[in-house]
């Protein structure tokens, strides 16, 4: 199946990237998102969930699972409007709950996710769509 994919970067500063744009501005493109399932494979960055737990305690429990967590789509803003920095994440979305896993391969995880999300060291996302449409243009598929 072939894949679809954009870098996103708003601006550069001394000659590395940095971007200002949110996760929700992505996810916002994605009109028929709860018809996915979702899982975070990876996530790096400061703040706190409530009752104590941290992003950094979600995030060693994140690594240290075979499977991501598997998170609704309505709860994927909530939790990430309770960071109060993202460095990295690793979000991937399919209709098969079955392809949410942790890949030795990252081709294959394009290859098999309809969605596969990241933000990396806060330089730039990158988004990969399996739907033969990039995921900006998701919002039109049925």
């Amino acid at each position: 199946m072939m894949t679809n994919g954009i870098r996103i970067f708003d601006k550069t500063i001394l000659g590395t990237n940095h971007v200002d744009i949110k996760l929700s501005n992505i996810l916002a493109e994605i009109s028929n998102r709860t018809q996915f399932y979702w899982s975070i494979l990876f996530l790096d960055g400061m703040g706190v969930l409530g009752d104590g737990k941290s992003i950094v305690a979600l995030a060693n429990e994140i690594h240290n699972s075979k499977r991501g967590i598997f998170i609704n789509w309505n709860e994927i803003n909530p939790l990430l409007d309770k960071t109060e920095q993202l460095f990295s994440i690793i979000l991937i979305g399919s209709k098969d709950e079955s392809s949410l896993h942790r890949y030795e391969n990252f081709q294959n995880m394009y290859e098999t996710c309809d969605f596969v999300i990241e933000l990396i060291n806060c330089s730039f996302w990158e988004a990969t769509g399996r739907l033969g449409k990039s995921p900006a243009t998701a919002r039109n598929s049925t």
